[in-house]
Order: structure tokens, then C-alpha cells, then sequence
């Protein structure tokens, strides 16, 4: 928190072989190695991360919004439904996101972290 001047995106893409978790973050040269030890600590927490009931309220709030504001360019719509459809999704998936996030259980995301988020490869760069 603090590090970066702007998230610009944040992308979820999935194939039958591995999920992608990807960011664009602004940083300014003085915090890029503040801001990949952070990011570096964040994913290495995930396996054992414990998730409240009022996160998933609030994610179920801000997530849908993302995806839909995200999804108004057709190339990010496409390919956001391919990557959620190839791991079974249905094509309506983002309307129904709200129930699914009324009806998870803390658990169950606790689970999903802990059985695909043991390894990562981080890779950063920088713009010219």
C-alpha cells in the first residue's frame, strides 16, 4: 500500500495448464524494489491466507464492477470469457458473480489458495 502511483490493471487468465495473475503497477524508480519485495511477500502469503467473511462482502462488491468496466472493450471481454470458460465457467458468469459471493464460504477460498498458489514465477520489468 503506498508504493504504487497507479494500478492500471490487474488480470486473471487461465489455461489448462496455469493461471496467469497479472499487474500493471506505476512505481516510481525510487520504490520498484520496495514494491516487488511487497509483491513478492503478498504471493508468498497466499497459500496461507485467511479470509474473512467481510472481505468476500467487499470483494463481492468490487470485483463484479471491475470486470464489468473492464469488460466494455470487446478484446478484454473475449478473452476474459475464454479464460473462464475453458475452466468451466458459463458464459454469464460475471452476472452471477454477486450470488457466488453471497454464497462462498471463507473456507473454500482458503482452500483454493492453498492448493494453487504454492508456486509462482514473478517477472518484473520497466518502460523505457
Amino acid at each position: 500500500k503506498g508504493l504504487a502511483e497507479e494500478i492500471a490493471d490487474i488480470r486473471y487468465q487461465n489455461t489448462d495448464r496455469a493461471g496467469y495473475l497479472y499487474f500493471l503497477l506505476r512505481v516510481t524508480p525510487e520504490k520498484l524494489e520496495a514494491c516487488r519485495t511487497a509483491l513478492k511477500k503478498l504471493l508468498d502469503g497466499l497459500p496461507t491466507l485467511k479470509i474473512s467473511p467481510e472481505s468476500i462482502q467487499i470483494a463481492g462488491k468490487v470485483i463484479p464492477a471491475f470486470l464489468l468496466r473492464k469488460m466494455e472493450s470487446s478484446w478484454i471481454h473475449a478473452q476474459t470469457l475464454a479464460s473462464f470458460m475453458s475452466i468451466g465457467y458459463p458464459a454469464d458468469f460475471v452476472e452471477k458473480l454477486p450470488t457466488v459471493f453471497k454464497e462462498v464460504k471463507p473456507e473454500e477460498i482458503e482452500k483454493a489458495f492453498a492448493a494453487n498458489t504454492r508456486n509462482y514465477i514473478l517477472i518484473s520489468g520497466k518502460t523505457k
